[in-house]
């Protein structure tokens, strides 16, 4: 399966009904570079991808940017067997909303989802953690 037909999968995904996803892309481990993406996630920078594979103590405390948009730490599972993902909240927006971001974390690639606004921040930490699962018992 291409890179572009994971983020196809994520954008379909399903949660009790509803599609959490409104943003998606994989990105390289290694080379820092955007593999696959949805529009509003195709400009990440290698810097913004770097802030998760190196050590992440500034993260906590900081906050990274995706794709331009401030964002706060709200839990870091990247470790946890089963998990490997590090939940986000966007700072908020000119109307006041926000979006959850979650980051996940393959053998190869990191998996960067935005929530669709006044989503459940659960529902999207769900849909990446569905396929960070995948990926790793496929050795990607």
């Amino acid at each position: 399966m291409s890179w572009s037909a994971y983020i196809d999968m994520l954008m379909n995904f399903t949660v009790c009904g509803i599609q959490p996803v409104e943003e998606a892309a994989i990105c390289g481990l290694s080379d820092h570079t955007v593999w696959a993406s949805s529009p509003g996630l195709s400009h990440l920078t290698s810097e913004e991808i770097k802030q998760f594979t190196g050590i992440k103590t500034d993260l906590g405390q900081n906050g990274p940017c995706l794709a331009g948009i401030k964002c706060r730490m709200l839990r870091d599972n990247f470790n946890t067997d089963k998990m490997f993902c590090m939940d986000l909240k966007s700072a908020k927006y000119e109307d006041g909303s926000t979006s959850s971001y979650c980051v996940g974390k393959t053998n190869q690639a990191l998996i960067i989802v935005k929530g669709k606004k006044d989503v459940c921040g659960g529902s999207v930490t769900e849909a990446t953690c569905y396929l960070v699962d995948y990926l790793r018992n496929n050795n990607s």
